[in-house]
């Protein structure tokens, strides 16, 4: 097992660093390091055979080598973007205290790609579990940036952090349909986590973004046992008012659930949380995070899950940012603050 985990590593140095052009040539420090790194997954209470555990998701020390394997490999929009978005200092720190992981795991016969991560030399017991739903379609993954920048700080606080790409995107195997079968790469990673040996099966929270937060509340319809709390940032619970607002959303919806056309309110419905969210679990409490700025997702979202919400005499937040845009860029320590304590309200 260790000899094929070891493989593994190999595989991912040259693979799973999407920014590194070039093929390295591995040094005997190097394969001593891979064969170290393979031997943490076996003892750490982090292996489980649910998951392959392909290679570090960040192989970098600190913020100052990550950079630098940016400027080498990356355009210059990419660099830019990059410095804008990453604070040197917290960068550091969650590398420092964490450690993460890209991972391989079976849904429906299919292979989905994802990432983990947990924090390092943990002495607090068993921990608990945060779900998080990326949003985009097919064409995105969870970036190394998102990893580091809005996963890694929960990772750091004692959690257990584990995120699928779903089915059809570009490492993953299947097809997209935004929303129809892809929730089962999600309900699945709720089993898959209760496998792990270290992760607290009993407390198990979802984190979804934009298209993750209609992924969120999906999960939450199907699975009305396992989970303990929800948080939703910049999502949608009513379709058809969005497509209004949004004519190319439906071209995309089109292109990606198997018979749109045909099915239009039917498939609309599945993916309407507004429609169905007196069937969901009241023991669940919701955090909705949400700017009134947001070009993406109107914060009417938001408000109209609050009202129904509170006409269900369902536990819920609403917190609404001024000024801020669909990501809430504006307001980053802020929402991961109010996220962390969250997460420990609910899963401590």
């Amino acid at each position: 097992m260790l000899k094929q985990l070891s493989s593994l590593f190999l595989i991912a140095v040259l693979t799973a660093c999407s920014t590194t052009s070039t093929e390295p040539v591995q040094t005997s420090s190097q394969a001593q390091k891979v064969q170290s790194n393979a031997q943490l997954l076996l003892d750490s209470g982090y292996h489980t055979d649910a998951i392959n555990q392909v290679g570090k998701a960040i192989p970098f020390e600190s913020y100052a080598a990550w950079l630098q394997d940016v400027k080498t490999n990356s355009p210059a929009r990419f660099i830019k973007g990059f410095e804008q978005t990453m604070d040197a200092e917290k960068t550091d720190r969650v590398l420092k205290n964490t450690e993460s992981y890209w991972m391989n795991y079976q849904s429906d016969g299919l292979q989905i790609s994802g990432v983990m991560a947990w924090p390092k030399n943990w002495q607090g017991g068993k921990l608990p579990v945060v779900i998080y739903n990326r949003g985009g379609n097919f064409k995105h993954n969870v970036s190394r940036m998102k990893l580091a920048s809005m996963l890694l700080p929960i990772a750091e606080q004692g959690f257990l952090v584990l995120a699928s790409n779903y089915r059809g995107s570009r490492y993953s195997e299947g097809k997209d349909e935004f929303g129809g079968a892809d929730v089962n790469d999600v309900l699945r990673l709720i089993e898959v986590a209760k496998t792990i040996p270290n992760a607290n099966p009993d407390k198990i929270a979802l984190f979804g973004w934009s298209r993750g937060g209609m992924m969120t509340w999906q999960t939450l319809r199907q699975n009305k046992v396992d989970i303990d709390a929800i948080v939703i940032g910049a999502g949608v619970v009513d379709q058809e008012p969005e497509l209004k607002r949004r004519p190319e959303m439906e071209r995309l919806m089109q292109h990606m659930i198997p018979g749109f056309k045909e099915n239009r309110e039917a498939e609309l419905h599945k993916r309407s949380a507004i429609k169905w969210m007196d069937e969901l679990n009241k023991a669940v409490p919701v955090l909705l995070l949400h700017g009134d700025k947001d070009v993406r997702v109107d914060v009417a979202q938001a408000q109209l899950a609050a009202k129904r919400l509170e006409e269900l005499n369902h536990p819920h937040e609403l917190v609404i940012f001024p000024g801020d845009n669909h990501g809430l860029s504006r307001n980053k320590t802020e929402v991961q603050r109010r996220v962390i304590a969250y997460l420990e309200e609910h899963l401590r």
